[in-house]
């Protein structure tokens, strides 16, 4: 056999091997991060801390459920997280991973915004309820006091105060972004960077924070926020 032929063979099955062994990890990441319960939807609520422009905050509260992707999706697993309230909630976000590009590790999830990702023409999500990736919080421009007029120090204070219960969060969809997920078990933790264009503020943003958390199931009782009041069998509590 020729020397040529045959280093073509051997390289030729160094990549088919090689390729098998890549496919093999990828599915046995897949399938572990589901596998403590059976393939289910698994659902983890998370505490966030992070910074919008120069204003840091802590203790947002968000749910992260991870499940397998409806057929016909790019990506292995879809992942949506919810900020709550889900109603004017602030330096929370919302992130749909049905919209980027997903890349699965042992334990570790990796989603990607990028502008460049196109969807394929025949794919079609069920149900058609695509919602854009994005964050709130309360643009600057909204809390500043009005230009040109004079107010003492302690009242500005007021009024600032007064400003940020009054006013709305700004949903600014991210153009850009990344999120990081690390699954052990019943514990999650991760971080996630967005950035989009604020039409209040007329400028970019840039979004971080980091979480942390574990499943619903294994909230401590003062996190779980249950009504002492609530009966079972349609009894009225006693007095």
């Amino acid at each position: 056999m020729p020397l040529k032929l045959k280093t073509r063979l051997l390289c030729g099955v160094f990549f088919f091997s090689l390729c098998l062994f890549v496919l093999n990890s990828s599915s046995c990441a897949q399938d572990d991060l589901l596998a403590d319960s059976g393939g289910f939807p698994k659902t983890y609520m998370v505490e966030m801390s992070g910074k919008v422009l120069n204003e840091e905050f802590w203790s947002a509260r968000a749910s992260v459920e991870i499940s397998i992707s409806d057929p016909g999706s790019l990506n292995p697993y879809l992942v949506v997280i919810r900020g709550f309230p889900k109603v004017n909630s602030k330096n929370t976000f919302f992130w749909d991973s049905d919209a980027t590009e997903l890349m699965v590790l042992p334990g570790e999830i990796t989603s990607d915004i990028k502008r460049t990702f196109m969807r394929p023409l025949t794919y079609v999500r069920q149900p058609k309820t695509y919602i854009q990736c994005h964050f709130a919080y309360l643009s600057p421009i909204l809390i500043k006091p009005i230009k040109g007029r004079y107010i003492d120090p302690p009242r500005e204070q007021v009024n600032k105060e007064l400003a940020m219960k009054r006013a709305m969060p700004t949903l600014v969809f991210a153009q850009a972004g990344r999120l990081r997920i690390r699954v052990a078990g019943d514990m999650i933790s991760g971080n996630v960077w967005m950035k989009g264009y604020d039409l209040i503020e007329r400028s970019y943003v840039e979004y971080n924070a980091s979480f942390a958390g574990e499943t619903a199931t294994r909230l401590k009782p003062k996190l779980q926020g249950r009504d002492p009041l609530r009966t079972t069998g349609g009894e009225r509590p006693r007095p």
